[in-house]
């Protein structure tokens, strides 16, 4: 801890040597926090770039980190790289609502992946074209219901309701189709 902090002051006298020996010290605590946070969704390109990017930020700001403070100070930047960079991942969680299910039996009986996606296709075509480039640009493109929105001049709780009319449609068409 000692030996870190005349680092850190080494540092904000703008010595490279000892930015080369933090990074060589901390490295292992930086990927520690970025595996933690992203580690199954990121490739070891990924995570380097982040670690440079925090280490980056650590030259950038040298002169306002505090002795005693350079491990949280590290792991909070760590943690935010992470969250920014799974935000332009696109990585995030989806809601219960945005899955549909089939019944068992139904399930069964489309075991054929190709089978499954004309049924799906067929499904799709049912919708009406504005729901259909909702449906398009929220699961293909992946925008968000706010970028969606903006796009084609509508209101946020339009396309929510197109969203989620549109997922009941389907749901419908598919238990259809299964009964057939």
């Amino acid at each position: 801890m000692e030996e870190e902090n005349e680092l850190l002051e080494r540092l904000r006298g703008g010595e490279t040597a000892a930015l080369e020996l933090l990074i060589g010290r901390c490295s292992p605590y930086v990927f520690a926090v970025l595996r933690r946070r992203i580690g199954p969704y990121a490739r070891a390109e990924d995570l380097e770039e982040l670690a440079s990017n925090v280490f980056f930020a650590l030259w950038r700001h040298r002169r306002r980190i505090r002795a005693g403070h350079l491990r949280p100070w590290l792991s909070r930047v760590a943690e935010n790289e992470a969250k920014s960079w799974l935000r332009r991942q696109r990585l995030t969680t989806v809601p219960a609502e945005d899955y549909l299910t089939l019944p068992d039996a139904a399930a069964e009986r489309l075991e054929d992946e190709t089978e499954r996606r004309l049924l799906a296709e067929q499904a799709v075509a049912l919708l009406d074209t504005q729901t259909r480039e909702i449906f398009r640009r929220y699961y293909a493109d992946r925008q968000t219901v706010a970028e969606i929105a903006a796009a084609l001049d509508m209101k946020l709780p339009t396309v929510k309701s197109r969203l989620q009319r549109g997922r009941a449609q389907l749901r419908e068409a598919l238990q259809e189709g299964e009964n057939q």
